[in-house]
């Protein structure tokens, strides 16, 4: 009788060993995520700071391929006449 008590405790204190495992895992899996998460949001977060300058810039390209342009259909209509 003593000996299945010493078992049944070994296996009591095994299979609490392997839960306290499976919750350090899930745990380890949840802060990880939680990380991932964060750093996507502030990748996209940057972005978004970053995007009002992209346009500025674009803007002025635009432009200054707009007056290239008008200045080649300009200079175009001159020389048909």
């Amino acid at each position: 009788m003593a000996a299945d008590i010493e078992r049944t405790r070994a296996a009591l204190g095994d299979t609490v060993e392997q839960l306290a495992q499976r919750a350090r895992v899930g745990t380890r899996v949840r802060l990880a995520a939680a990380d991932v998460a964060d750093r996507a949001k502030r990748a996209v977060s940057d972005q978004v700071r970053a995007a009002p300058a992209a346009a500025q810039r674009y803007r002025a390209q635009l432009g200054a391929a707009t007056v290239v342009l008008a200045l080649a259909v300009v200079a175009l209509r001159k020389l048909r006449r």
